[in-house]
């Protein structure tokens, strides 16, 4: 798809790549630069796929299967320190070989976390923070430090991490702790930095340890109050601009799988701390 071929509409459409697996060197412990570990990324290319609607030609669209493929040799090829790193030279990748006016990333370890099921990063880049190098290849040229606040859609994941605590109102819930689900999707006021450095304060490792610390010392009576405290931790103590909590208990119901609570919370949510 060319440049000419997108027009003036909002480009309100996507064009995914869920759970494709690679496998690379990424990390800053020794073993990790030694050993290939596997890598999951998900990819959403914005579009406006009205003309490829209307005509059913591959030309007028972005195809995923180049993307698929463009995306596992550069991170095949590549052996970043940090997931942040990996995700921006993805996102410089499909933008500027691809085309791609608008992607949003998403990089995730399955095995960075002993005690979750992964985490990893999520971020939104657009043409405008990108170009191409004088040889060709993809780099970033306004820096993406220079984004405004608004415009910054970074964000840390950490996916179903497995606490025990005790929440409920019954005397057995009361007496022992239980499996407690959460998983967070974590936002800054400025982006990740590029500069392929992992974060001494900014990162999962940090943020699951104080977690997971909290919610096993925890002993409220409803999912509410504990998503809000964990929400309150993650902005007020570590830092985050906004934050999304989905806490849940897989034995609260015989016939269901789990039930428990979604939140969302800023720091304006929490005034007087």
């Amino acid at each position: 798809m060319t440049d000419t071929a997108v027009s003036s509409e909002d480009l309100g459409d996507r064009i995914c790549v869920r759970n494709l697996l690679v496998r690379n060197i990424i990390g800053v412990e020794r073993w990790e630069r030694e050993k290939v570990q596997n890598v999951i990324v998900n990819l959403w290319m914005w579009a406006n796929s009205r003309a490829s609607g209307r005509s059913d030609e591959l030309s007028d669209t972005y195809n995923y299967g180049t993307a698929c493929k463009r995306t596992v040799e550069f991170a095949e090829k590549s052996s970043f320190k940090s997931v942040e790193a990996l995700a921006e030279g993805i996102a410089a990748m499909i933008i500027t070989d691809l085309h791609v006016p608008k992607v949003t990333v998403r990089v995730e370890k399955p095995t960075a976390l002993l005690h979750a099921k992964s985490a990893g990063v999520q971020l939104t880049r657009t043409r405008a923070q990108f170009a191409t190098n004088a040889d060709g290849g993809s780099g970033t040229v306004a820096t993406v430090a220079e984004m405004a606040p608004g415009d910054v859609d970074d964000r840390i994941i950490i996916n179903s991490l497995l606490a025990r605590g005790i929440v409920g109102c019954n005397k057995w819930e009361r007496d022992e702790k239980q499996d407690i689900l959460v998983t967070l999707h974590l936002w800054y006021s400025a982006p990740f930095a590029s500069n392929d450095v992992v974060p001494q304060r900014r990162n999962y490792r940090s943020i699951y340890k104080a977690v997971l610390e909290y919610v096993e010392a925890a002993t409220y009576k409803t999912v509410e109050a504990l998503a809000h405290g964990v929400a309150e931790l993650c902005v007020c103590t570590l830092e985050a601009s906004k934050v999304h909590v989905d806490l849940r208990k897989p034995s609260a119901l015989m016939f269901a799988e789990s039930a428990g609570m979604e939140i969302m919370r800023t720091r304006a949510d929490f005034p007087a701390v």
